[in-house]
């Protein structure tokens, strides 16, 4: 999920681990940056409209940049070099 929104692209969920990814689920949906889908016609449906209609991915890739997202890796790696012995 979050490599997609990482470059600003919708999502369309059709299912989910119960109690490991509904976190995620609720995530997506209620942020506004993908839809969660369980009809394979109405995934098709939402998938032209990202498709043919760009204001679709627009309206998403701004919500995903408002939530400034930000990845770890910095962190990692300064705690990496840092750590004693290393």
């Amino acid at each position: 999920i979050f490599e997609a929104l990482s470059v600003g692209k919708p999502i369309i969920l059709s299912t989910y681990i119960p109690g490991q990814e509904y976190g995620n689920m609720l995530f997506v949906v209620e942020q506004g940056v993908g839809w969660y889908i369980r009809s394979p016609r109405n995934i098709l449906r939402q998938a032209s409209k990202i498709v043919y209609e760009p204001e679709v991915t627009e309206a998403v890739r701004a919500r995903v940049e408002a939530l400034r997202l930000r990845s770890g890796i910095g962190d990692i790696c300064r705690f990496i070099h840092e750590f004693p012995g290393a």
